[in-house]
């Protein structure tokens, strides 16, 4: 009896060879890598519009505190303001505008006013660590640390001309600021907004 004749090439269609799983693997990883490298520019990029829109929100809260001030403080008590008023005004009620250095402390924005002092946001101290001038904050003199617990990057530069105050705002992200690596990152934002002091002084 004939014994069965083996199919030609059948050692061939067996398997793939060490060398072909090699050779796939490599060019899966090949076409794997601009994927990794779009998703990653992705989440950078998400990561930037956040963070402005998280800026631009602080910006809203610092305009509005710092021309209306606020008429409505929780335990107020019987404080009052420069004019004898249970309130912190602000710059449209105000014949004169409060020097920048006096509106923030530790990066958090503060308007005084007398015995009341109106605050914006804050959070838990972040501290900074600080590679010369200006990066990656511009409180940043040398080489050192910074404890930072609000947003306000610099003292607002106020320019008052006649019955109107301009105000430079300077606002930055520590979060942001202190992640290395990110191509995209624009930590610190500058705003402007003009203001109508009240020079007749009325209430």
């Amino acid at each position: 009896m004939r014994a069965p004749r083996r199919r030609a090439g059948s050692r061939a269609d067996a398997g793939f060879t060490l060398v072909e799983a090699m050779i796939a693997g490599m060019l899966g990883i090949l076409m794997a890598f601009p994927a990794l490298i779009m998703l990653r520019d992705t989440y950078r990029y998400v990561d930037l519009v956040r963070g402005r829109l998280r800026l631009d929100q602080q910006a809203r809260q610092v305009y509005s505190l710092l021309g209306n001030g606020t008429n409505t403080l929780a335990n107020i008590g019987t404080n009052t303001g420069a004019r004898g008023f249970t309130l912190v005004e602000g710059l449209h009620s105000r014949q004169l505008a409060p020097l920048g250095a006096t509106l923030r402390s530790s990066s958090q924005f503060v308007l005084p006013d007398g015995g009341l002092t109106a605050s914006g946001d804050s959070f838990p101290a972040v501290t900074v660590a600080c590679n010369g001038v200006g990066n990656p904050i511009p409180d940043c003199l040398a080489v050192e640390t910074h404890s930072v617990q609000g947003w306000v990057g610099s003292d607002p530069a106020i320019t008052v001309t006649g019955q109107s105050a301009a105000v430079d705002l300077t606002l930055t992200d520590p979060f942001r600021a202190v992640r290395a690596g990110n191509q995209y990152a624009t930590a610190t934002e500058v705003f402007r907004s003009i203001y109508t002091l009240n020079v007749e002084a009325n209430p």
